[in-house]
């Protein structure tokens, strides 16, 4: 018989283990039950102890395995692993839709037919099939509202505006309802509205169901599912004649935005989700109307070129009723910038990296992970420490560009420069503008700022040693002695976005971007901004005026830019300057207007880098006086668009809300003129520069030349190109954005970063001698852009035509920017040998730059290897290919017959 005094510590400790479970039950069985023992284990008390220890053993397994959902790489759950995700900031449990800019072109006589009130509503369920392999579909924003007013002079204006109070479309940047000035064309014997906006990869599906009962247990949770990508939803109530409009906030995260109403969700798997109506927001009572919007789409898979594409189709909706009407839709760019959401794969591999990062960049680790997306085919980012100790943390990030086929020719360099080479001297410092040209001595390999050298010179450098340009403008600040680094050579594109129209003018201009660019070989001191503004209707008014040689003589459209200065405490813009534009040129089929801005800078940057000056080109507000003035970067800039018409209208250069602003007290002399439109250029403003200070990092050393009595200055790590690479506008323009994308991402990541975190921007050596590789462990290699030869020999002579295509698997083999190693000549001629094993007898390596063939291999210097310190600050080395002048690689064969 069991004693009621059983000790507790021999009762057996609870596992998920069905025997310690069931020694576990018969231990309390015996200290309960006074009976005999063998009869605990029979009938009902059998019973009991069967049921009770199987309950128990899977309420254990099942604590066990729930506790690991806690846990995000044990988690299991879908809705879990979104949780873990959405709690650390990742966001991308959604897909982005692509969007396609497009023209809508609306034919005028069926669309009078179909107005109501001179109002006619394009429908946003309409969908546009667009693509030429598929048809996918794509949907407006929101509903175009199409208004038609007759002015006082006789004449009717359109007007189009995007529906924003019926629905909320949380997946557009749409936030200024009025679209750009509708333009008119004529087309086989009609006129055509065309509108510019913009279409977007989505389906809208939506659910209804109507709250019938009023227990609030029934109707507090609906679930729905969907197809393809998840991209956003909301949930719509009606209730009393009342539209509540609920934001989903995932279950159990906080609703930071208390001001609106919100419903909780929840991933159920990847195509269901559970609403649940939350008390503490909102919660629909009997007879309430619910509908949940849901829109969806393909993601990456709609990033596609459509170039020129142009659709027409009758126009069908179930919303309104059209009648005889159609639309033609062309496209003004390629369906982009769709993307996927990540799998829970994706996500489980993403939510410790970012729970490691707590938000931010503190390791070598998070470095890595934070710049996946910039490590594209293109492009690599190589981050070596520079500086570790207890008061900083600085990394260099070794950028190796890829152009188009070719590697990019990029150094990192240490030069000496003299003081003839500064373009610039002031109280504060030495200036080296854009373009100064560094070559290195054939004899010596010692680098030197070459100060004006001749054609000769330069082709001398080129052919026998090495020779660089420096992209950026240098600064030699004196007062502390440090240098700095501006990108100068500006080309980028912004949007403009619509500020004003002038409702009683006919006549009216839409621009969509302004492209901002300063040219190296051309005007390199000229900024220039160009804006193409085209007639909202295609009809002569006479703007452009001709001369009896053909020339223009006049243009009655003149358009001016106005810079403002923002003063962030009282929110308000004050005009500084203005400029007006010269007619580039222009177009009489489409009534498109070329404009051009224009003004003088002299690169001298301000002591404390937020300022550069203006020579010429910018004029006193309120006067015709041109004037210097020191440009910030971000400056914000509106552009005002007048027109000389027939007669000058009623308050003609009024704008603003209650019409109180006066261009005239801006402009002067626009007596004539007509205020049609007002763009800015947002609030990123107008660059002119960009200041790449915390980011490229160099030092200056001075030593005083006791022979000549002058003094050299030494600059210690400056980001160069060759010379002979960047020998074009295009070049300049094309190594502009590789570097400014990466330069904008590093800026981002540099708010993540700690205080004591630092990231310097270099360039690879591609193109000059190693310090890092040695040839057949002797000494270091002369340069790391090689040419080689081979001598091959072919199974029939017509197949001769494979040097092209050897000589790419050469170069693609040599030049994988995913490994960074030595380089065997015995594994590239086996690989080879594999590759044309059908159309080659042999292929035989012959010489690697001027070594001879008993030179076979390429090694990292050992010392590099085993020395961090050393490498951390030695340039990283790329092994690849030379570049002739044609653009080929500098591979060559001799083809044995």
């Amino acid at each position: 018989m069991a004693s009621p005094n059983t000790s507790v510590s021999s009762i057996p400790k609870l596992s998920t283990d069905i025997y310690q479970v069931s020694a576990f039950v018969e231990s309390i069985k015996q200290k309960y039950i006074d009976i005999p023992e063998d009869t605990l284990y029979l009938g009902v008390y059998g019973f009991l102890s069967s049921i009770f220890s199987n309950l128990i053993q899977n309420t254990t397994i099942m604590a066990a395995e729930y506790s690991q959902e806690a846990i995000p790489t044990k988690a299991k759950f879908e809705r879990n692993i979104v949780a873990h995700a959405l709690s650390l900031g990742i966001n991308k449990i959604y897909a982005n839709p692509a969007e396609l800019e497009c023209i809508l072109v609306l034919p005028e006589t069926p669309l009078l037919a179909n107005m109501t009130n001179n109002r006619f509503v394009l429908d946003k369920e309409f969908a546009f099939l667009l693509g030429d392999q598929k048809s996918y579909p794509y949907h407006l924003d929101y509903d175009i509202i199409i208004r038609r007013d007759k002015l006082p002079n006789g004449s009717y204006v359109y007007s189009a505006r995007y529906d924003l109070e019926n629905g909320i479309n949380f997946i557009s940047d749409i936030t200024n309802p009025y679209l750009p000035a509708i333009g008119m064309i004529s087309m086989n014997g009609d006129n055509m509205l065309t509108l510019n906006t913009i279409v977007r990869q989505v389906n809208h599906s939506s659910i209804y169901k109507k709250i019938t009962v009023t227990n609030p247990l029934e109707n507090k949770v609906i679930n729905f599912s969907f197809t393809d990508q998840l991209a956003w939803f909301y949930v719509e109530v009606v209730e009393n004649n009342t539209t509540h409009i609920l934001t989903p906030v995932y279950e159990g995260l906080y609703n930071n935005d208390t001001d609106k109403e919100y419903i909780n969700y929840m991933f159920l798997d990847e195509s269901n989700i559970r609403l649940t109506f939350n008390r503490d927001s909102y919660q629909p009572r009997s007879n309430a109307e619910v509908t949940i919007h849901i829109y969806t789409t393909l993601g990456a898979e709609c990033n596609f070129e459509l170039d020129h594409y142009q659709l027409l189709k009758p126009l069908i909706s179930d919303r309104f009723n059209y009648d005889s009407m159609y639309i033609q839709l062309e496209s003004l760019s390629d369906s982009q910038y769709g993307s996927d959401k990540l799998s829970i794969e994706d996500l489980k591999r993403v939510i410790p990296r970012e729970a490691l990062s707590r938000g931010s960049v503190t390791t070598y680790t998070d470095l890595n992970s934070v710049f996946n997306s910039m490590q594209t085919e293109d492009a690599k980012m190589y981050f070596l420490e520079k500086v570790h100790n207890q008061i900083e943390r600085l990394y260099y990030s070794y950028l190796l560009l890829k152009d188009g086929d070719n590697i990019v020719p990029t150094n990192t360099i240490t030069s000496k420069v003299i003081r003839a080479m500064f373009d610039g001297i002031s109280r504060d410092a030495f200036t080296i503008k854009p373009g100064a040209i560094f070559g290195a001595n054939p004899s010596t390999g010692e680098i030197s700022g070459l100060n004006k050298p001749s054609n000769d010179d330069l082709e001398y450098y080129d052919e026998n040693s090495f020779l660089y340009m420096c992209p950026y403008l240098i600064v030699i600040n004196k007062y502390p002695f440090y240098v700095t680094y501006y990108m100068t050579l500006m080309n980028y594109t912004k949007t403009l976005y619509f500020e004003y129209i002038n409702d009683a003018s006919t006549l009216q201009f839409v621009s969509l971007s302004y492209y901002a660019h300063r040219d190296f070989y051309t005007d390199p001191d000229i900024f220039k901004i160009e804006v193409v503004a085209t007639q909202n209707i295609n009809t002569d008014f006479q703007m452009v005026i001709y001369n009896d040689a053909g020339g223009i003589q006049e243009c009655k459209f003149r358009m001016f830019a106005v810079m403002l200065v923002h003063d962030d405490i009282n929110d308000t813009d004050t005009p500084v300057r203005y400029l007006e534009a010269r007619l580039k040129s222009y177009d009489e089929a489409s009534y498109t207007y070329t404009m051009e801005f224009q003004f003088t800078l002299n690169d001298i940057i301000s002591a404390d880098g937020t300022y550069m000056g203006v020579t010429s080109g910018l004029y006193a507000i309120g006067t015709s006086k041109d004037t210097t003035y020191s440009i910030a970067p971000n400056i914000r800039l509106k552009l005002f668009y007048v027109a000389k018409l027939d007669d000058v209208l009623p308050n003609a250069r009024k704008y603003g809300e209650n019409m109180q602003e006066d261009l005239d007290d801006i402009i002067p002399g626009l007596e004539d003129y007509t205020l049609t439109n007002i763009y800015n250029a947002g609030d990123e403003g107008l660059d002119v520069f960009y200041d790449y200070t915390d980011l490229n990092n160099s030092y200056i050393e001075i030593n005083a030349d006791d022979k000549f009595s002058y003094y050299n200055y030494t600059i210690y790590k400056i980001p160069v190109v060759r010379y002979t690479y960047l020998n074009s506008e295009q070049r300049f323009r094309k190594l502009f954005k590789m570097i400014d994308k990466r330069r904008r991402y590093i800026q981002n990541v540099l708010l993540l970063l700690e205080d004591s975190f630092g990231i310097d921007y270099k360039f690879f050596n591609t193109y000059g001698p190693s310090t890092i590789y040695n040839i057949d462990n002797e000494t270091n290699i002369d340069r790391v852009n090689l040419s080689l030869v081979f001598e091959v020999k072919f199974q029939v002579a017509s197949e001769k035509s494979y040097i092209t295509a050897i000589t790419n698997s050469i170069k693609e083999y040599i030049e994988d920017m995913n490994y960074i190693t030595d380089l065997h000549m015995p594994n590239l001629i086996t690989y080879i040998t594999n590759l044309y094993r059908e159309q080659l007898v042999y292929i035989k390596f012959i010489q690697l730059n001027d070594y001879n063939s008993l030179h076979q291999s390429i090694y990292k210097n050992p010392v590099i290897d085993g020395n961090y310190f050393v490498e951390t600050q030695t340039v990283p080395e790329f092994i690849n290919i030379n570049t002739l002048d044609n653009d080929y690689p500098d591979i060559k064969f001799k083809i044995v017959e």
